[in-house]
């Protein structure tokens, strides 16, 4: 058996939950072991959980919707998140996710998300702040993209 709240309780993205939100949040996510190659959302698609992965390697690849050219791929290892666009309304994934490794993740469905954001709005702020993170993220990086374009 996995140790799961341990594993919530140091990370870096739900770290400063409260033990009783932490305990909430594990007892809601499933633990689930995937072989190497398993595609877990398409660029496009409508996923349904958000992923924390807990052990392995995911890759991240994308195409430009502008361009219509490959991004460079990332990589992505454990204590780091994918999918979290699952959690919004019906958003499209921006990324296909791939298992690169044997992997093991802890995901948490749209629904079960729904449940606990009304109980435990740390949560919902925690996933908030995500989602403003990689957003931040994302800009700097077409901006990057733009400047090299240009020049």
């Amino acid at each position: 058996m996995y140790d799961l709240n341990n594993f919530l309780s140091i990370s870096r993205v739900f770290g400063e939950l409260s033990t009783e939100s932490i305990n909430a949040l594990s007892s809601v996510m499933k633990v689930a072991n995937f072989q190497h190659h398993h595609i877990f959302t398409r660029q496009g698609s409508t996923a349904d959980a958000l992923h924390l992965i807990l052990d392995g390697c995911v890759e991240l690849r994308a195409m430009d919707d502008l361009t219509d050219e490959e991004l460079e791929p990332k990589v992505l290892h454990a204590g780091d998140i994918f999918g979290q666009l699952a959690l919004g309304d019906n958003m499209p994934m921006e990324a296909t996710a791939i298992g690169i490794s044997k992997t093991l993740t802890a995901s948490l469905n749209v629904e079960e998300f729904k449940k606990l954001k009304l109980q435990y709005p740390a949560i919902n702020f925690s996933f908030l702040f995500i989602l403003a993170s990689q957003m931040a993220r994302e800009l700097q990086e077409i901006n990057a993209n733009s400047r090299k374009r240009l020049n």
